[in-house]
């Protein structure tokens, strides 16, 4: 019976001993590299590896390398995971360019103390192939004679950058970012190299670093360094938009900076009132902080050296205020401005109580008007049309009557041989794409878009005389639901229609 006891008691030792074995959760995870090496993101051949990192290994290193022994794609690796109930981890591939972790969010195991197979996944959860990672070269040129000429750029003491997700949005590395004048111009060029997927976006935008010295420009004292970004017009201050091609030597039009043209610059010594009228009617039912009759409604622009030409501060205008005398709730503004200023304004409404019109980054952010001529000449007062007041983006952004387009940037090159509609790239896409056509020759060109109803929803190109060869039009479908959508050219006597699908 002593025996027995003991036997019972060197039994269950025996199994405590295996229990804390298990207790180690040895895991087998198990990642699927077939899209991102498609995509020439993660290439094997170069060295690439991927790792497992989590919280029961400290979210570093390279020691948990998963391995491909048969070559189909899937990189397995077996690990302890310590003797906790749950763990948390990511995949991250290890390549000449750095880290590159998964962007979705941790992903999450509860453990069993026994040994786990985890299914296999795609890295990033990301299943769909979206194109070719290449490495390319993308040439940037803006022509500065508008802001020279309004005093906005000092080409002795300030610097021209150009921003981008392909270089993290800063100028930390001038190497990278600092665009070089070119001798006799106004010009200023940079060539950079640049990696990403054949056909995507790329968003950018130009940025003036001003020379802050209060001797040597008292006038910029009260400045802030975030005055330099660029706010495009044709944009409604939203990033610009280029479709990637990864080649060596992809060209961008030349662009103004703003896209403000000489010709869009109202002249010193001319002063123009300007009328603004608003329909606040949309507001009375906003769904939060509903406008009423008793609130204070100011004007607001954020475009700094325009606020800056006036003596304003950028930002709410206190000064300026909406008013409704017949209480028809439609509310209006009058101010004059003096030149050298720009012909384009962005601004936006905003009440008390409330948050101002538009936002973001992307296009539409903010409301943009021009002043136009009457002829060749300035007028002495400007009323603009009725606005409807929005309190998201994207905001009104007119066509500008200066040579600068709203949707279109055209890029030189061959003349093609005959007419052509490409199809839109991205696609799918959220929210903006670019649409491609070729004309052989000058045509009237007119490029609608239309839902599954056949309902014209949007006129990019208005019988408008466009040049031979290949242009480019953006689409911005922030305020459409996801779905299936066409688009149609007319060119002479060339039409032709193709499908597009938007998915938010």
């Amino acid at each position: 019976m002593k025996w027995s006891r003991f036997t019972a008691l060197l039994v269950l030792l025996i199994a405590w001993a295996f229990a804390d074995v298990d207790a180690q959760n040895n895991v087998t995870f198990q990642v699927r590299m077939s899209i991102k090496m498609r995509e020439n993101v993660f290439v094997p051949s170069a060295g690439d590896t991927v790792v497992v990192r989590g919280d029961f290994q400290g979210w570093s290193g390279k020691t948990h390398v998963l391995t491909d022994a048969d070559g189909d794609s899937v990189y397995t690796g077996t690990f302890g995971t310590g003797t906790g109930t749950s763990i948390e981890y990511k995949f991250v591939m290890i390549t000449g360019e750095g880290d590159k972790w998964e962007s979705s969010d941790n992903r999450k195991l509860t453990l069993t103390g026994n040994p786990q197979t985890l299914p296999i996944v795609y890295f990033e959860n990301d299943s769909v192939f979206s194109g070719v990672t290449r490495a390319g070269n993308m040439l940037f040129t803006v022509d500065l004679s508008s802001y020279i000429t309004l005093g906005f750029f000092d080409k002795a003491k300030d610097t021209l950058y150009t921003r981008g997700g392909f270089n993290g949005w800063s100028i930390d590395k001038p190497a990278n970012s600092l665009m070089q004048p070119v001798p006799g111009t106004n010009y200023y060029t940079i060539n950079l190299a640049t990696k990403g997927i054949v056909g995507e976006a790329t968003l950018y935008k130009f940025f003036i670093k001003y020379n802050l010295d209060a001797v040597a420009f008292p006038a910029r004292k009260a400045w802030k360094d975030w005055w330099g970004w660029e706010l495009p017009t044709s944009y409604g201050g939203g990033n610009r938009i280029v479709p990637y091609k990864g080649i060596p030597n992809q060209a961008l039009a030349t662009q103004y900076f703003n896209d403000i043209p000489p010709e869009a610059v109202i002249p010193a010594g001319t002063n123009i009132e300007l009328t603004f009228n608003i329909d606040m009617r949309p507001a009375f039912k906003a769904p939060t902080l509903p406008f009423k009759k008793t609130d204070t409604l100011w004007f607001v622009t954020n475009w700094e050296n325009w606020a800056h030409s006036q003596g304003w501060t950028p930002g709410r205008q206190s000064a300026l205020k909406y008013t409704d005398v017949d209480g028809d709730s439609i509310y209006t503004l009058k101010f004059s401005i003096k030149g050298p200023v720009p012909a384009a304004i962005q601004y936006q409404a905003e009440y008390s109580g409330g948050t101002s019109e538009g936002g973001g980054f992307d296009y539409g952010r903010f409301r943009t008007r021009y002043v136009r001529k009457v002829g060749t000449v300035w007028p002495t007062s400007f009323t603009f049309p009725t606005d409807t007041y929005k309190q998201d983006p994207p905001l009104l952004v007119e066509t500008s009557p200066y040579g600068i387009t709203n949707v279109e940037t055209d890029r030189p090159q061959a003349i093609p041989t005959g007419f052509s509609l490409e199809q839109n790239y991205p696609n799918p896409f959220n929210p903006s794409t670019t649409i491609e056509y070729r004309l052989s020759n000058e045509s009237f060109v007119t490029l609608k878009v239309f839902n599954l109803l056949g309902q014209e929803i949007a006129k990019l190109v208005s019988n408008e005389k466009k040049s031979a060869g290949t242009h480019l039009v953006g689409f911005d479908a922030s305020n459409l639901p996801t779905g299936i959508y066409f688009y149609q050219i007319t060119a002479g006597e060339f039409r032709a229609t193709k499908r597009m699908t938007l998915l938010k």
